[in-house]
């Protein structure tokens, strides 16, 4: 994984073999720091086909600084876990430090999870919307060649 670079996040107002929207971020070693555009993916079972280029979604851009977050926060409390394994010095400590980062990761775990899922729904009124835009860059596209291979 590079660095630092561009790639899609928030993927939300998924339509399961139709479409879904994604934000391209600027990311630091693959957490979403800056997002850069939103674009409407023909979903072709993998990544996506970029298609057309779509006002900012607020939706996305959250959806994937709260995975982002999720990642940070999961690899954190593990990190503490491990902490609480090597100072066994006091076993009352160990067992209350033990809890406490289960109990942590738990809870952010499924909060944050649920969140970034509830997220991804698509309201049959959000989905019309989407689909006319692809017919809408449909059509634009089809004039358009038409017109270019008219004399």
């Amino acid at each position: 994984m590079f660095l630092v670079g561009d790639k899609y996040y928030g993927k939300v107002d998924h339509v399961r073999g139709e479409f879904f929207v994604a934000t391209r971020f600027l990311h630091n070693w693959g957490v979403p720091i800056i997002p850069r555009e939103t674009l409407l993916f023909i979903d072709d079972g993998k990544d996506g086909i970029a298609s057309i280029r779509i006002p900012f979604s607020w939706r996305s851009a959250i959806a994937a600084w709260m995975r982002g977050l999720l990642w940070f926060f999961i690899v954190w409390c593990f990190l503490m876990l491990g902490l609480v394994f090597e100072s066994k010095k006091e076993p009352w400590l160990f067992i209350f430090g033990f809890i406490a980062s289960v109990a942590a990761v738990e809870a952010v775990l499924i909060t944050l999870l649920w969140a970034t899922y509830r997220l991804t729904s698509c309201s049959p009124t959000r989905a019309d919307a989407l689909r006319g835009l692809f017919r809408h860059v449909s059509a634009v596209r089809m004039d358009a060649s038409i017109r270019s291979s008219t004399p």
